[in-house]
């Protein structure tokens, strides 16, 4: 998120927007440029939210600004900076004490590391949530009870739980208190490692022991029900079906009676079930041990994916990790280096060339590589996050194909 690089973009799609009836009626658009055109308003909304983001981490073209005025100042005799008041918090964001401080990379870092897995857990259960909705459209109680039910209580038992330590820790004013920060690292790998017992390091509050203990409790107790109950239901489920007396005649009088039962027994044919010689009503090609494998597939992989898909959030991390520190770099050592360090040193009319052309440098690299090729690597790992680790918590691939209305295709039908 940058609010310099995102107004560009922002502006970039509004112009696509605001001249659309111009590019619409052009018949020979490059291939490049119909991309950008296409997804004019994706362009639109990444723009928004990096400028959103942008005030969030306080980065406009790589710097800090100071819009609210910062509550470091710097300390009497001292190279260190100091809190202006006990109470003094920044508004919104990032304050801009921490440009340039020797300790502004690592706390940039744990701030964004965790900015991240927020952002990733609260999209997870977005997509549970969905997964919930569909059981309820489809008035199926075993989704809910059997699938939703235990797959939230792991996901929330254990990550649900760090997010609520990451803002626990944030609420509290630890060097206020003469306590060290604790360590979420920590607590998680304790959380599993030694259950019931916290480092000292990894102490947030009074009886942190006993509830890591019960929420560690719970994640163990949904794994083998989101294993195990779902197949077992649906075995009991046949197994009572299966003992049922159809009420259809065995034999039929006369010749419209058996006209009657072939024209029902065609409609079965197209029915989930069926009935035997005996007359047992049963479900048509239930497989029990199919069922449990298939139901084994995916709870290993809701489980191990609950996991993997927390850390591939961190990916939001590393994507702005490095645009900050290319924005920097391109900064620093172009427009600082090349031109204003002259400026420094000589006068305007000599320092005004290599300040243009430092700006012109600065100008491309910013467009070409942080707006374009970083937008591109951006959008394509958003693009991977909704698909892999938001999409696999709900969407199943099992109905029928979508077919979209069409009246080229009822007139290729008609004509057939």
């Amino acid at each position: 998120g940058d609010v310099g690089h995102g107004s560009l973009v922002t502006l970039f799609a509004l112009y696509f927007i605001v001249n659309e009836r111009k590019f619409q009626a052009m018949t020979d658009m490059d291939e490049i440029l119909g991309y950008a055109w296409h997804g004019r308003y994706v362009l639109l909304l990444m723009g928004l939210f990096s400028i959103y983001a942008g005030f969030l981490y306080n980065d406009f073209f790589g710097l800090m600004a100071d819009l609210f005025g910062s509550t470091w100042k710097h300390a009497e005799g001292g190279s260190f900076k100091q809190r202006a008041g006990a109470d003094a918090v920044y508004p919104f964001g990032l304050d801009p004490g921490w440009h340039h401080s020797p300790n502004e990379l690592s706390f940039g870092n744990s701030y964004k590391m965790k900015l991240s897995i927020i952002v990733g857990v609260a999209q997870m259960l977005l997509g549970l949530v969905c997964s919930l909705l569909n059981a309820i459209h489809f008035r199926s109680e075993l989704e809910v009870w059997c699938d939703f039910v235990p797959q939230a209580i792991f996901m929330l038992s254990i990550f649900g739980y760090l997010v609520f330590a990451i803002f626990y820790k944030w609420t509290v004013d630890w060097p206020a208190s003469g306590q060290p920060a604790p360590s979420l690292i920590g607590m998680l790998i304790a959380f599993f490692m030694s259950p019931g017992k916290v480092p000292a390091e990894a102490a947030l509050f009074e009886g942190q022991a006993a509830v890591q203990l019960l929420l560690l409790f719970l994640a163990a107790i949904s794994v083998p029900w989101m294993l195990l109950a779902k197949p077992l239901l649906l075995r009991r489920r046949h197994l009572t079906l299966s003992g049922y007396k159809t009420l259809r005649s065995r034999e039929a009088a006369d010749e419209s009676s058996k006209r009657l039962i072939d024209e029902t027994s065609s409609v079965d044919r197209f029915s989930d079930t069926s009935s035997d010689k005996n007359g047992k009503y049963h479900q048509e090609e239930f497989d029990f041990a199919e069922v449990m494998v298939h139901q084994v597939i995916h709870s290993i992989e809701y489980v191990l994916g609950c996991i993997s898909n927390t850390a591939s959030y961190l990916r939001l991390w590393a994507l702005s990790l490095a645009h900050k520190q290319l924005s920097v770099v391109f900064w620093e050592m172009i427009v600082v280096g090349g031109g204003l360090n002259v400026c420094r040193t000589s006068s305007a009319s000599v320092c005004a060339l290599p300040l243009f052309l430092s700006f012109a440098v600065w100008s491309v690299a910013t467009v070409g590589i942080l707006c374009c090729m970083e937008l591109l690597s951006a959008f394509l790992h958003t693009l991977r996050l909704h698909w892999v680790e938001f999409q696999n918590k709900f969407y199943n691939g099992d109905g029928k194909p979508f077919t979209p209305f069409s009246y080229e295709l009822i007139g290729n039908e008609n004509e057939e």
